[in-house]
Formats: structure tokens, sequence, C-alpha cells
């Protein structure tokens, strides 16, 4: 005598109308499954929400994380309420991580936004989600080109440590609108 599971997959197999109705979610499934698979993440980003500040405290917070760091503006838009600051790529010498997999150059650079959150209706004052990304390039070699390679774990103890700094800042800054 067949086990009952076997019994009831042969039942289903041998129903063509069950096999589409299998078939097509395993297919919704494979195809859901490989579009949200990293779509606007890349390896070499470490992307955070760091916390809530005025515009005004965004502004000195990300001027003293830039300065602390030794990163230059390169591009600074200002849409509305929104703020938008990307840094230059700064070259650095490669970890021991990054070194040993063979990693002969490194640039960084960091972008840091402040979004509208919220208005207090009670003071009219407007807060914004002040959002950090830190990116690296690295070469291979000499005369290899620049290429987005997944970041190691000491780059994004780097990253996190300035993530960390401008949080605290943020957090440790009266607020001035």
């Amino acid at each position: 005598m067949a086990p009952l599971f076997i019994l009831w997959g042969n039942k289903m197999i041998n129903n063509g109308g069950t096999l589409k109705i299998i078939l097509t979610s395993l297919i919704c499934l494979v195809i859901s499954t490989c579009a949200g698979s990293g779509g606007l993440t890349k390896p070499n980003r470490h992307m955070v929400v760091v916390g809530e500040g005025s515009y005004y405290n965004f502004q000195n917070s990300a001027e003293k994380i830039l300065n602390r760091y030794h990163y230059t503006v390169y591009r600074r838009e200002e849409y509305g309420a929104r703020l938008y600051i990307e840094t230059q790529w700064k070259d650095h010498k490669p970890l021991d991580d990054e070194f040993d997999l063979g990693i002969s150059h490194v640039q960084t650079r960091l972008i840091i936004e402040a979004r509208p959150k919220m208005r207090d209706q009670s003071s009219n004052r407007a807060m914004n989600t002040v959002k950090f990304s830190g990116e690296v390039l690295v070469r291979l070699g000499p005369m290899s080109d620049w290429k987005e390679l997944v970041m190691t774990p000491s780059r994004k103890k780097y990253f996190k440590q300035c993530a960390d700094d401008l949080k605290v800042d943020l957090r440790g800054s009266i607020q001035k609108f």
C-alpha cells in the first residue's frame, strides 16, 4: 500500500488544471524573487538612516562630519526642503582585509541627505529624516579599472563609524530651526 502523500502527488500531477496552477505559482515566485533581489542596492554602498534633525542642524552636523573625515563637497543640491550633499572621491590606503584580497587602491565618497519628515503643527517647525551613504571603489592593480566590489567588513566598519558620528552629532545638538 502506497503512502497517502504519494497517491495525492500522483493525483495532482495527473490533474492538468492543478499542475498548471502549481507551475504558474512557481514561475511567479521565481520572477518576483529575481525582481526583488537587490534592485536599488549596490554591493559597494553602506546606507543607513541616522536620525532626524532640523534643516539648520543637518547642515551643521554634515559639515562637521565631512571636515572630521577630510571630505570635500563635490555636489550640493537643494530641492525645496530636501538637501543632498555628495563628496568628491577620496583616496585611501587599502585596509588590511582589502589588501589581503589584492586590492591596491581604494576611493570612497559620502552622500548625506535630509528629506522632509513632518512639520510640527503647533510650532510650524519642519523636521528632516537624515540618510547617510558611503560608497567605495577599488582597483586590483595599478593599471586596472575602478570596480564596484562587495565591501569588506573593515570598510563597512569605517562607514558605520562615520554614520554613528553623524548620528551622535545630530542627537547632541540643540535643535535650531
